[in-house]
């Protein structure tokens, strides 16, 4: 028998989308299920029902035995019905991905993003809480200042989403970057 395990379920609340993949033995193919779920905005509550549903979903499928990538996870499914003995925390299979991917030399990466990377760099994604709308210009603002303290170290920004307050905070982003633009660089997204 098959079963459907969650190899992203970090990145379907982080993320919005969830990624899931099927093993039970070496002759099963792998079922892969895959959702676009909005995590956040104005979508979010049409979207919180079927998020749900799917959960449940997996959960039933997963009656001989579930496997999550964190202990909150794990107390998700046992709290959506299933029985506590039957779900096992395996950790974020992830980031065995990420051990094993093949990394970008610091040059290939500069070259790649356009960008002349510094002693120190970060990268600063923020996405406005959804529910307390009109405070991102401030929190971000903080975020801003703080950065501000920091020494000979450059900044990759990535866009915010289009939550409450995004367009103000990608405004800042593109101020920010351009009375800095040495040590700082922004881009919409660097993901997939």
């Amino acid at each position: 028998m098959r079963k459907i395990t969650s190899l992203a379920m970090a990145g379907l609340l982080a993320l919005g989308l969830a990624s899931f993949t099927g093993q039970a033995s070496a002759d099963d193919d792998p079922i892969v299920i895959g959702a676009a779920i909005a995590l956040s905005g104005f979508v979010q509550p049409y979207d919180d029902g079927p998020l749900k549903g799917a959960q449940l979903a997996i959960a039933d499928i997963n009656a001989k035995g579930g496997f999550t990538a964190a202990e909150a996870y794990r107390e998700r499914v046992i709290q959506l019905g299933e029985h506590p003995e039957r779900v096992f925390n395996v950790g974020a299979v992830g980031i065995d991905n990420i051990k094993s991917m093949e990394l970008l030399s610091r040059e290939v990466l500069e070259e790649a993003i356009g960008f002349r990377l510094g002693e120190r760099n970060l990268l600063v994604t923020y996405h406005p809480v959804t529910l307390e709308e009109g405070t991102a210009r401030k929190q971000f603002d903080n975020l801003l200042l703080a950065l501000d303290r920091l020494e000979r170290t450059h900044i990759i920004f990535t866009k915010s989403n289009a939550d409450a307050g995004g367009r103000a905070v990608n405004r800042m982003i593109d101020e920010y970057v351009a009375s800095r633009p040495d040590t700082t660089v922004a881009y919409d997204s660097l993901g997939q």
